[in-house]
């Protein structure tokens, strides 16, 4: 009799062998006392060195897309030749350093009522990591443009997350890094919405998740994974800001009302109208800057309507 699987594990690539061979290592090296499977998606990388990881690891599963549809579709195909009770989705920019899986999975079976838990993420060199935040928002939108709530929300968070005495809290969305789902309420979910290429659909899995079923999101801090950052786009933050605020836009058509949209638009316009004309930083770093202002800008004043 085939034993049943506790944990799927699902990770999608795109161009980042050697740190998907990294993280393979460190589950093999750490996950035990669970029964799991791992699925490899290759979201179609030019860079076809993944395909000598299903040589070096043939205990795992490999799917191999033949084009890319985003992060959610391939979350999604990976979904779909799994078997486990739960799923851990996993980016290929993390990996253990304990049993965070074995952790998550008994914390979780403990607590039914719990659909979608992040563990504390934590950089190479120790150092804490918020993988946590509030639905995009009017006030949240001006603070973060602003840099207003730069400061004050890296020393609430410090307060909250780093000093305090609890470990378990309920949030409205947890980064898509590491997250912990029932494959039941995965399922009931139709899975991340693929309408999202990059960003903002672990917000829209979350904001469903609250808003059509029972389940709590919960951000646990007992266990842990390291998460590189930024490996996935690389350092280009104005690429990275054009993305997020595109997928945002999606997020807010899909799930506002249209006067709540209407003012989130003329916001978010206005402030990077406003960044544009006050940008100043060295050539050729503020070209793609403005570069990246002016097409969100564009996209959020021709895609309205």
């Amino acid at each position: 009799m085939e034993n049943t699987i506790d944990i799927s594990i699902i990770i999608v690539n795109y161009n980042l062998t050697e740190s998907i061979r990294n993280l393979l290592l460190s589950i093999k090296k750490y996950t035990d006392t669970i029964c799991y499977e791992v699925i490899i998606v290759d979201n179609n990388s030019p860079d076809r060195s993944i395909e000598e990881l299903k040589t070096e690891f043939p205990e795992f599963s490999f799917v191999f897309l033949n084009t890319n549809f985003g992060f959610g579709h391939g979350n999604n195909s990976g979904f779909a030749k799994s078997r486990g009770e739960y799923l851990l989705l996993l980016n290929p920019d993390t990996y253990l350093v304990d049993n965070m899986p074995t952790g998550l999975f008994r914390f979780a079976k403990q607590n039914p009522n719990f659909g979608i838990i992040g563990p504390k993420m934590i950089f190479p060199d120790g150092r804490f990591q918020v993988s946590s935040a509030k639905f995009p928002g009017i006030l949240k939108e001006i603070g973060d443009l602003s840099g207003l709530s730069i400061r004050t929300t890296r020393l609430a968070n410090f307060i909250k997350f780093k000093m305090g005495k609890r470990k378990i809290f309920e949030v409205d969305y947890i980064f898509g890094s590491c997250m912990l789902i029932k494959a039941d309420l995965y399922k009931q979910l139709k899975g991340f919405d693929e309408d999202y290429f990059l960003f903002t659909e672990e917000v829209d899995l979350c904001y469903r998740t609250k808003k059509n079923t029972s389940y709590k999101v919960i951000y646990y801090l007992n266990e842990k994974i390291v998460h590189m950052k930024s490996l996935i786009t690389g350092n280009d933050m104005p690429l990275r800001m054009k993305l997020g605020y595109e997928s945002k836009f999606k997020f807010f058509k899909k799930h506002y009302s249209s006067v709540r949209f209407f003012i989130l638009r003329n916001i978010i316009v206005f402030m990077f109208v406003l960044k544009h004309l006050t940008l100043y930083r060295q050539k050729e770093e503020k070209n793609n800057y403005k570069k990246a202002y002016r097409n969100i800008i564009n996209h959020y004043l021709k895609k309205a309507f």
